[in-house]
C-alpha cells in the first residue's frame, strides 16, 4: 500500500485521504473576501473567519477576455484600443529549484515520491490549479503574495526532485504540505 507522512502528526495518509483532501479543496471557491484592516502575515491572521464550501466570498473583477465595453467599441471603430497601465503588482521569482551549495542526493525514498506519488498526484482531476506556480497578476490577486509567504506547487517540486534539490524525502514532504496548507490559507 503506498503512504506518505503527514507532517503535524505520526498518522499516515494513504493516496485515498490524499485524493479525498484533493476533492474538498476543489470544493471551495478559489478567492476570499478580505477586509482592508486585516491583517495577514503568513497563517496567523488568515485563518480567522468561516466558511462553506462552495461559497463565493471574494468579490473579483469580471473574468471575462478582459476587453471593457470601452475598449470593445473602440475596437470596432478600427483604433487601437488603449494602452492598459501596467500592472501594480508582479509576481516574485518562483522557488529555487537547483543550488550550487545544497548538496545533492538521490534515495529511494525521492525517486518513490517523483515517479509515484507526484506521479499520481500530477494525474488528479483537480490537480490542475497546483501544476504551476499562482500566477497572481493574471488570476488578479493583488494579495496573494502578501499572504502567502512561501509559495509552493507541484511543478517545483517535480523540478526539485528531477535536480536532487532534496536532501531527504522529509524536506519534499514539507513541501507539499505547504503548498496544501497555503492553498487551505488564502481560501479560507
Amino acid at each position: 500500500m503506498d503512504y506518505k507522512m503527514h507532517s503535524k502528526s505520526n498518522d499516515l495518509l494513504d493516496f485515498q485521504t490524499l485524493d479525498a483532501l484533493l476533492e474538498k479543496i476543489a470544493h471551495y471557491s478559489v478567492t476570499v473576501k478580505r477586509e482592508p484592516s486585516e491583517e495577514c502575515n503568513g497563517i496567523s491572521g488568515a485563518l480567522s473567519g468561516e466558511t462553506a464550501p462552495g461559497t463565493r466570498v471574494r468579490e473579483c473583477a469580471a473574468m471575462g477576455d478582459g476587453l471593457d465595453a470601452a475598449q470593445m467599441s473602440a475596437t470596432t471603430q478600427g483604433q487601437p484600443p488603449p494602452l492598459q497601465p501596467p500592472s501594480a503588482f508582479q509576481n516574485p521569482s518562483p522557488p529555487e529549484i537547483a543550488s550550487v551549495v545544497r548538496p545533492k542526493r538521490q534515495t529511494n525514498q525521492l525517486q518513490y515520491l517523483l515517479k509515484v506519488v507526484l506521479k499520481t498526484l500530477w494525474k488528479h482531476q483537480f490537480a490542475w490549479p497546483f501544476q504551476q506556480p499562482v500566477d497572481a497578476v493574471k488570476l488578479n490577486l493583488p494579495d496573494y503574495y502578501k499572504i502567502i509567504k512561501c509559495p509552493m506547487d507541484m511543478g517545483t517540486i517535480k523540478r526539485r526532485l528531477e535536480n536532487s534539490y532534496y536532501w531527504n524525502a522529509q524536506e519534499c514532504i514539507h513541501d507539499f504540505n505547504t503548498m496544501f496548507t497555503n492553498c487551505y490559507i488564502y481560501n479560507k
